[in-house]
Parts: C-alpha cells; sequence; structure tokens
C-alpha cells in the first residue's frame, strides 16, 4: 500500500489543477457474479 500511496502521490504532482486522488480496495470478493435474480 505504501508504494502504490507513493505511485499517485507522483502521479497527482504532476498533473497541474489536480489537488487530491481518492482510491478504495476491496480486501475479500464481496460479489462473484453479476447475474440477477429473476423473478416470475
Amino acid at each position: 500500500m505504501k508504494s502504490y500511496d507513493n505511485f499517485y502521490k507522483r502521479l497527482v504532482s504532476g498533473i497541474p489543477g489536480l489537488i487530491d486522488v481518492t482510491s478504495s480496495f476491496a480486501m475479500e470478493r464481496i460479489k462473484h457474479t453479476t447475474a440477477l435474480p429473476i423473478v416470475p
């Protein structure tokens, strides 16, 4: 995570007008399918 933090801070500092970047990470799978149940 520290390496990623350093990466995006360098990325943000190189783009004029861009002040902040927010990212999030999923630590485990929340939903393993995109199929939706069909109710008759």
